[in-house]
């Protein structure tokens, strides 16, 4: 009878040190997913801004571009505007050349 009590003694109390071995597996278990999760929401914040950060940026040169484009484009149709303009006058080489001496004069004054 006494070894048989011994026996259980024995069982119990290694179960016992199963049960908190088990735990602070467990608890240590749940801090190093905490830490992932902490990890990868980080990585997932840091990714968002540099993409809004990179695509600000981007938006900006395009918009820049197309700014330039079509300041060339109107550019270029108000020169074919101008000249078409003096082609369709009477003599227009000749009044041309006087506007542009006109303001040449104008604007050395």
């Amino acid at each position: 009878m006494n070894n048989a009590s011994s026996i259980t003694i024995q069982k119990l109390y290694r179960g016992h040190l199963g049960s908190k071995a088990a735990v602070r597996w467990r608890v240590e278990i749940e801090g190093v997913r905490a830490w992932h999760a902490l990890c990868h929401a980080s990585a997932i914040a840091i990714s968002r801004y540099w993409r809004g950060y990179y695509a600000r940026n981007v938006a900006a040169a395009m918009r820049m571009e197309l700014t330039n484009y079509i300041v060339e484009l109107r550019r270029s149709e108000a020169q074919t505007d101008e000249d078409e303009y003096w082609q369709s006058l009477k003599f227009g080489n000749r009044r041309k050349d006087k506007y542009l001496q006109r303001k040449e004069r104008l604007a050395n004054l």
